[in-house]
């Protein structure tokens, strides 16, 4: 999808959510050096391809060999090429809020990759479409697809803009978390929770 076309072109529907059982800048502009405080996690800016959200969940299970040896942040030094560690420890409270890991209790900032995440990345190596339906089923519990759901419910399709409008008031993100909020929708539709029609 053209990036240049966010505002007029894109069209998403919930075709696919009854076959699921369900009935801009591109940084962060100066003012949004202070900390803003965000209803829901979000995914860190600077990481701002879906491909790369992948590399970091296929590095949890592997690193962690299958969740059997807890994470911190430091522990995927030059492991993911292109992606500055940091970048690591910015997602990690969006993966804990969407249920890809979890929070090692009484390790501050050790993470464990999730049963689900983990059935997902096996099936990934031997069927993607079978692993798709595994994400796909971690997603209907995130935050973000229930807000596109409910949106796609009332007017049964919605440009890509105000779904993103829509889960920009519910995250409390301002215009600068664009970037992020694109990813949300790029999750639902590259696992076939919502289908997006260029018109």
């Amino acid at each position: 999808m053209d990036e240049n076309k966010i505002d007029t072109t894109p069209n998403i529907t919930n075709n696919d959510l009854d076959n699921q059982g369900l009935s801009q800048p591109t940084t962060p502009t100066s003012r949004s050096h202070h900390k803003v405080d965000l209803k829901k996690a979000l995914p860190d800016l600077n990481v701002k391809k879906l491909e790369d959200h992948y590399k970091v969940l296929t590095a949890y299970c592997k690193r962690s060999d299958n969740g059997k040896q807890g994470l911190k942040y430091t522990d995927f030094n030059g492991l993911i090429q292109g992606l500055q560690i940091t970048r690591i420890s910015g997602l990690n409270s969006f993966f804990k809020e969407t249920g890809f890991i979890k929070h090692v209790e009484g390790q501050k900032g050790v993470y464990l990759p999730t049963q689900e995440l983990i059935d997902y990345q096996i099936k990934k190596e031997w069927n993607e479409g079978e692993a798709k339906k595994i994400m796909a089923n971690i997603l209907k519990n995130s935050w973000f697809f229930q807000n596109v759901r409910m949106h796609l419910s009332i007017n049964k399709e919605a440009t890509e803009e105000a779904l993103i409008q829509s889960l920009a008031s519910e995250s409390g993100a301002p215009i600068e978390y664009r970037p992020a909020l694109k990813i949300l929708l790029e999750y639902l539709v590259d696992n076939g929770l919502v289908s997006l029609n260029e018109k």
